[in-house]
């Protein structure tokens, strides 16, 4: 086996920044952060992997503001999904760019649409 230096399960989040190509309302221009709008959920494995994986293979179900999060450790991740929190001013396809830092300043960028009906 080929030695490995980077262990993906050590990586940790630091920020997350959500931006939109349109603007979103009269507060949140164009390219106007919008962690204030967005929530995020995921689910963790955080207290099974603190147990010493001793407790069943249990999962929790956290959702947080993103302008509140802190760090999240990718070793507790199942998934992430991203909620708007509030509603554009307008109707339509919204270009979205979820931007996100690790603790090793490594940071990528996921590009997403979001339709409002």
């Amino acid at each position: 086996f080929e030695d490995i230096s980077h262990d993906v399960c050590k990586d940790v989040i630091t920020d997350i920044k959500i931006t939109s190509q349109q603007d979103w309302d009269d507060i949140h221009t164009a390219g106007t952060i919008l962690n204030d709008c967005f929530i995020v959920k995921y689910k963790s494995y955080k207290s099974h992997i603190e147990s010493g994986y001793k407790t069943p293979t249990e999962f929790e179900i956290v959702s947080e503001q993103i302008s509140n999060i802190e760090s999240i450790y990718l070793a507790d991740l199942r998934y992430m999904i991203f909620y708007p929190q509030s509603m554009p001013i307008n109707k339509g396809t919204y270009d979205i760019n979820i931007h996100i830092v690790l603790e090793d300043e490594r940071e990528f960028d996921y590009p997403a649409q979001y339709t409002f009906e």
